[in-house]
């Protein structure tokens, strides 16, 4: 059981790196790439804990169904207010340099 323990704690922390340097390439910036690291942390955390529960028949798979589009509802939303944070913060210096170039400052 340790050794299975430890595989997947070594394995989920090789996926976030790789997904925090893919992420930082695609983007340059290591704000958007731990956020995205982040949620993909929770979101594979939660995905195993599914897939176990239906693989033993803990759950039925209707149930997982019915569960899994009110979780996917909500991800979706804290996703999208993420995103919203990041444009945010990545907008914002971006557009008063315009604001301030057009006034001629």
């Amino acid at each position: 059981m340790r050794k299975t323990i430890a595989k997947a704690v070594t394995w989920r922390l090789i996926g976030t790196t790789e997904l925090f340097v893919i992420s930082l390439w695609t983007t340059g910036r290591i704000e958007s790439a731990g956020y995205t690291a982040g949620i993909a942390v929770v979101a594979s955390f939660l995905s195993y804990i599914v897939h176990e529960l239906v693989w033993n028949g803990s759950i039925s798979r209707d149930r997982v169904v019915e569960c899994g589009e009110a979780i996917v509802i909500r991800i979706i939303g804290f996703s999208t207010q993420i995103i919203d944070l990041i444009t945010l913060e990545v907008d914002t210096p971006r557009a008063d340099a315009e604001t301030n170039r057009s006034r001629g400052a």
